[in-house]
């Protein structure tokens, strides 16, 4: 029956999954099915995708160069625990793939970068280019990069090369992770037909720039993405200078009072930004007091906010701390301390508030007060305690968090702060409540009241698969006492982090946890009085040997962290 389905109706089905299922599922099964799917574009997006799956799909893309042909566009990823961009672009050459639009390579190791500077002169077809990556190497990738279709660029910094700077010409989208305002300005005119930039900007010092105030750098920009801004205001209103026809804005700023002055910002947008009619802002500072704010923000309550833009307000404030948002909240982090006073306009269903927010802080004692918050979609938890007196985590706190997260939506689960503070009865009664959490971070010194109870034990052995061991001091964890057990209740992990300063010690954890793929060894602080001399002296070729008489491995390593990526390719 299922073979006598015309090729229509499959190349119709394929339109609704991606390219990756496709081959998965389709792929090898007779002749007529390999058929159709090299005659179909691919884009393959290997980002979270399981390392072993991973080398399965590598092999057949390989093996065939129709499939090789086809690729649109890719997207490979070292990011977790993945290991993608060195063995993908290892298994032919790219200059197979014709067709090759877009390319993005996610946390660029030193160990791929000599491999990647090889294929950029293939792509003679790129039109969408990301790269995220360790080092400075703009100016020397770009270079290599064949630029006359690009569209769309994603770089770490600015790059400051003329010759690289000439070739920016056809970039409508740009996005650069850390530059100066000066920067952006300095290259503005490079890039004449600019329609969406998104940046992150570190403007601690204020540098004058050359341009007349009154030019229009880049007349076509009307999106404009802040992702994070901590300098000062002054610099950033010249950059609105520069931008009149603007019509969508999002921005962060943190530890800026002065960002929460609404009449400020309405001048600003009257004078420079006439054609404003998207904002979007969070705004983080200290010192300003709930007092100071309802001040403030009966400035936000005017006919130009509410009337005229439709743009709603809502804030907390908490020991001097506050945050100034626009509604619906736009940031996908949100903390809830104790002693929060709420503002919420009474214009915009408060249900819809925080919807986008996934990863949600709360303080221990913000459990014991009444809240009105709902975040409906939080999938990562960290409780957090910063006072020795605070009470025990019991039944009541949990019946609280309930009214503010769906527990079962929970998939990470991070206690290593309030990990005294929860006794492991509790600990448990969070898991049963929150059936799919995977991912857990707890001080390594709550391991020995979690192991003397067996029934906890049981369920973290069942539902932990990525493991974070901290300590507030940077301890290294070699506690051989404790070796057996930890390897008994996590034997199911695939990640493990947490700072390990004995090579036999950390042998011993990977010979007995073999569903590890990825060990993550951050280098403790060198300024704290545990700080283990041991980590620098790693006999990295020794590591290897006796690693590689366990599985294949390879050891990336840097100045804060080593990564221990472990390939098991018979899963």
């Amino acid at each position: 029956m299922f073979e006598s389905l015309p090729n229509e109706i499959f190349i119709e089905s394929f339109e609704y999954l991606n390219s990756i299922d496709i081959l998965n599922a389709f792929y090898g099964l007779n002749n007529r099915f390999n058929l159709l799917i090299r005659n179909r574009p691919l884009h393959l997006n290997f980002q979270h995708l399981q390392q072993s799956k991973f080398q399965h799909l590598c092999t057949k893309i390989s093996s065939d160069k129709d499939l090789q042909t086809q690729i649109y566009s890719l997207h490979l990823s070292n990011e977790n625990a993945s290991w993608q961009i060195q063995p993908f672009l290892s298994c032919f050459s790219l200059h197979q793939c014709i067709y090759l639009q877009s390319l993005r390579l996610n946390e660029v190791r030193e160990q791929n970068i000599e491999l990647i500077k090889s294929i950029l002169p293939l792509l003679s077809q790129i039109s969408c280019f990301q790269l995220t990556v360790v080092e400075d190497i703009t100016n020397d990738i770009l270079s290599l990069l064949p630029m006359t279709k690009m569209k769309t660029l994603s770089i770490s910094t600015v790059p400051n090369n003329r010759a690289v700077l000439d070739k920016l010409s056809s970039i409508t989208n740009l996005t650069i992770s850390s530059c100066r305002i000066s920067q952006i300005i300095s290259i503005m005119k490079y890039i004449p037909h600019l329609y969406y930039l998104k940046l992150g900007i570190s403007d601690n010092r204020w540098e004058n720039t050359r341009y007349n105030s009154s030019s229009n750098l880049a007349p076509h920009l009307k999106q404009l993405n802040i992702t994070s801004f901590d300098g000062y205001v002054h610099a950033l209103i010249f950059l609105f200078k520069h931008i009149p026809n603007l019509t969508n804005l999002t921005i962060f700023m943190k530890y800026i009072n002065s960002a929460v002055d609404a009449k400020t910002w309405e001048n600003v947008i009257n004078t420079f930004l006439p054609h404003l009619n998207i904002f979007k802002f969070k705004f983080a500072c200290y010192g300003i007091f709930p007092k100071d704010v309802n001040n403030l923000l009966e400035q936000f309550q005017n006919e130009f906010w509410l009337k005229k833009h439709h743009w709603r307000i809502g804030y907390f404030t908490s020991f001097g701390y506050s945050m100034v948002y626009t509604l619906p909240y736009i940031s996908h982090t949100f903390t809830i301390v104790s002693r929060i006073e709420s503002f919420h306009p009474g214009f915009i269903n408060s249900d819809n508030e925080f919807n986008h927010v996934t990863h949600l802080s709360i303080r221990h004692a913000a459990l014991t007060e009444k809240h009105s918050y709902c975040f409906p979609h939080v999938t990562s938890i960290d409780l957090q305690n910063h006072r020795d007196d605070t009470p025990l985590l019991g039944i009541e706190q949990i019946e609280s968090l309930k009214m503010i997260i769906n527990l079962s939506k929970l998939t990470e689960l991070i206690i290593y702060n309030a990990s005294e503070r929860i006794p492991p009865a509790i600990l448990f009664q969070i898991l049963l409540e929150a059936p799919h959490i995977t991912s857990l971070t707890i001080d390594q010194d709550y391991l020995l009241q979690l192991f003397c109870d067996d029934e906890l034990c049981m369920y973290l052995n069942k539902m932990i698969k990525k493991l974070e061991l901290k300590h507030k001091s940077d301890k290294s964890f070699d506690n051989y006492d404790l070796l057996q057990k930890l390897c008994d209740t996590f034997s199911n992990i695939n990640q493990l982090r947490c700072i390990i300063a004995d090579e036999n010690f950390l042998l011993s954890i990977i010979q007995h946890l073999p569903q590890l793929v990825l060990v993550n060894l951050p280098v403790s602080n060198k300024y704290s009085i545990y700080h283990d001399s041991r980590l620098h002296q790693f006999d990295f070729s020794r590591l290897e040997d006796e690693l590689r008489k366990l599985r294949e491995t390879i050891i990336v390593n840097s100045s804060d962290i080593m990564k221990i990526y472990l390939f098991r390719y018979d899963d």
